[in-house]
């Protein structure tokens, strides 16, 4: 890791660390900063090629499966991780200078208004993985483990919004709001919160992708589309 101690992905050893046994890749050695990492070895595919075979139903069930485990473990010294949200703040008030089409300038709108009311209505953020999408569970012939923490401290709703809606390019939009309404259920109710909150995030995570990323990967701008059904479906 090019960042020391807990910054970035070194928070990864702390939050390994405290998670259960049957739950994470397990730690053999870590350097004194933090630097370097020695984990074990995990055989087995990730639970995104559960999806390509067509099994969304049990990769989604295992997943909330993960994300419910790591909402009941309690972390040590959770000051030490960064929080999320003024991060997503800032990169917001940044697109603000852009040059936009007005139907995206209204998507940015919506967006910024959606996260400046899920800040006032989080009522206690924790520690939550960061990246928890179905890349990053592996299952192994011990069952499902979780691999590759950030380690933010976040409204609990925003572990799963991003597995709400992915792989949320080239579907057709039938069947990603499809999607959302099958995943929507099982991944709000492993981390005692709603569809609906887990959809607000997932159009803060989109609008950020879709409008602050396509500064430097205009390729991104493919996914509004996409960021204006959730943003709909939120409103709906």
């Amino acid at each position: 890791y090019k960042q020391l101690g807990a910054a970035g992905e070194g928070a990864a050893v702390h939050f390994l660390r405290a998670l259960a046994p049957d739950v994470g890749v397990q730690i053999r050695r870590y350097s004194m900063w933090r630097s370097a990492v020695l984990m074990e070895w995990l055989d087995g595919p990730a639970l995104d090629q559960l999806l390509e075979d067509g099994q969304d139903a049990r990769a989604t069930q295992l997943l909330a499966d993960m994300a419910g485990a790591v909402s009941k473990t309690r972390f040590r010294w959770p000051f030490i991780y960064r929080r999320l949200a003024p991060g997503l703040q800032k990169d917001f008030s940044k697109c603000e200078a852009m040059d936009l089409p007005v139907p995206v300038r209204k998507d940015l709108d919506r967006c910024r208004a959606l996260l400046d009311h899920l800040i006032s209505t989080t009522s206690k953020e924790r520690v939550i993985h960061g990246d928890l999408g179905f890349g990053n569970v592996i299952l192994t012939p011990d069952g499902a483990r979780i691999i590759d923490p950030k380690g933010f401290r976040a409204d609990p709703a925003f572990e799963l919004a991003k597995a709400l809606i992915m792989p949320y390019d080239r579907a057709p939009m039938p069947t990603f709001i499809a999607r959302i309404n099958a995943r929507g259920p099982v991944l709000a109710e492993s981390i005692d919160t709603t569809q609906l909150r887990l959809m607000q995030w997932a159009a803060v995570i989109l609008g950020h992708k879709a409008i602050y990323g396509a500064r430097k990967r205009p390729e991104e701008r493919s996914l509004l589309p996409y960021l204006t059904t959730v943003l709909d479906l939120c409103e709906a």
